[in-house]
This record gives structure tokens, C-alpha cells and sequence, in this order.
């Protein structure tokens, strides 16, 4: 029996290899963004901080509380339940307020579906996001972890209905389950990120992130909204917060020394 015979024999018994997705959740805490007006969030609370031009600001789902929205089980659609746990939300819609659908005429006011170009900025009609960037999850949840389930990139090309991208997306409709960010408590800095994302210019997208306590979690959801931010190819990485406490004792420490040595 030939090689090449077995190759082909072992191709049909198994299956040609299946094509991964190209988002990845790195959850480790090692590479460290911050967010900035450079870096905006398409999902976090008032103390995001945003890009503005005018009286237009870079749209975003945001709360001045605890959302209550929550995840009803849908991985096909954008869906919510008023059962407090876990969060389904999408951005830039009002989650809280809008029924939304699939279709690219369902937006309202000024949350229009963001324009994929090649910065980030604004402009009178969409909110432009680039083309490759990476997510930073700034996680605010006390006492516990947070559960990230799914976060779900929907697409419309040239004006056609929106649809779920697979290779743009990262949880369940990968076969990739759920994941636990790391426990660090929010302080403007990304806690995981989830890189890999490659958008195709003119596209118009809307992101839609499902999370929440772990089943038997202690602890609450009060202690801040998990923020989500975009942050573009190229953004250069910042230490770990706690690693820049330590190198400003450390200076400190060297400052007081040598002074001590001039005073002798």
C-alpha cells in the first residue's frame, strides 16, 4: 500500500483539517495595554476614555450602573433576558433600550455600527475602528472571576444583511467554550486580551460580548462594568500596574539614598 494511498485513505476516514479561527484569548496577564483615547472602548462605563470631534463622541455601550441585562442562551442572534448573572451585550447599541436585528437598518439615533477603515477615529456618520487591532478586557469584578462566554463579531459587506464572522469571533461558535479572565481588579489596564482580529475595509460592524460570574461565584458585579477596548496594531505595551508601583518605590528608594549621601 502506497503512501499517497494512505494519506488519501486517512483524509476521508478523518476529514480534511478543520480551520481554526484566528482569535485567540490570551488570559496570562503578561502583555499589559491601557486604555486610552487611542485605544476606546466599544463596551465599558463613564470611565472610558473616548475620542471626540465636536459634540460627537466615539459611540460605545456604556452604563452609569450595573447593567441587568442578561445572556438567554442565544449563540445565533443578539438576544436579551431581564435575568441579572450574566451579561449579553452589544456595542455601540444601548443594549438596555434596543431590541436590535440583523439588519443594517437597525440602529437608531446616532449608535450607528462602526465603519472598519484604517485608524481609529469618527466622522459625521459611523464610528471608524481600523482594520487589525487587538480587544484589552479591563475586568472590574470584585472578589472573584469573570466568566468571558462568547465575543461575537457581526458583519455587513456592501450594504448586505449583518451576519455572525466566525474568524472574527471568539467563544462557543468556535467550539472553544467558555474561558475565566485573570482576578486582577480594574484599573484602566487590560486583564486579557483577545487578539487576531483582521477586518476588511467599508464593512460596517457591531461587537457583542456575553459574560458574567461563573456559576457558584461569590462576589458581585458592583465593583465597576468590565470595559472592552480596542486597541490597534502597533499600540506599544505598558508594564503591569503593579510593576510600576514597584519601580516608582524603587526610585524613591534610589532618590532618598543618594541624598542621604550628600548630606554626609
Amino acid at each position: 500500500m502506497t503512501k499517497t494511498f494512505v494519506l488519501a485513505l486517512g483524509l476521508i476516514l478523518v476529514g480534511a483539517p478543520a480551520a481554526f479561527a484566528s482569535i485567540a484569548l490570551d488570559i496570562s496577564g503578561s502583555t499589559v495595554f491601557q486604555q486610552t483615547t487611542n485605544s476606546p472602548c466599544v463596551i465599558g462605563d463613564a470611565s472610558c476614555q473616548q475620542p471626540s470631534v465636536g459634540a460627537l463622541q466615539f459611540d460605545y455601550t456604556k452604563f452609569s450602573g450595573t447593567p441587568d441585562t442578561s445572556w438567554n442562551g442565544s449563540l445565533t442572534s443578539p438576544s436579551f433576558s431581564s435575568t441579572p448573572g450574566a451579561y449579553n451585550l452589544t456595542s455601540p447599541v444601548d443594549a438596555l433600550g434596543t431590541a436590535i436585528t440583523t439588519t443594517t437598518g437597525s440602529f437608531d439615533k446616532d449608535n450607528n455600527p462602526y465603519l472598519v477603515g484604517n485608524v481609529t477615529g469618527i466622522e459625521p456618520v459611523n464610528d471608524v475602528i481600523p482594520k487589525n487591532f487587538t480587544i484589552g478586557i479591563d475586568v472590574n469584578f470584585a472578589n472573584t472571576q469573570e466568566q468571558l462566554v462568547a465575543f461575537n463579531t457581526w458583519v455587513s459587506h456592501s450594504g448586505a444583511a449583518f451576519a455572525l464572522d466566525p474568524s472574527n469571533s471568539w467563544g462557543p461558535v468556535n467550539s472553544q467554550g467558555p474561558r475565566l479572565l485573570a482576578e486582577h481588579n480594574g484599573n484602566g489596564f487590560s486583564d486579557a486580551i483577545l487578539t487576531g482580529f483582521n477586518l476588511t475595509p467599508g464593512d460596517l460592524v457591531f461587537f457583542q460580548a456575553i459574560y458574567g460570574a461563573p456559576a457558584g461565584a461569590v462576589g458581585t458585579d458592583k465593583d465597576g462594568m468590565e470595559e472592552f477596548f480596542i486597541i490597534p496594531a502597533g499600540t506599544p505595551t505598558v508594564p503591569e500596574p503593579g510593576t510600576l508601583l514597584l519601580l516608582g518605590a524603587g526610585l524613591i528608594g534610589l532618590g532618598v539614598a543618594a541624598r542621604r549621601r550628600m548630606k554626609k
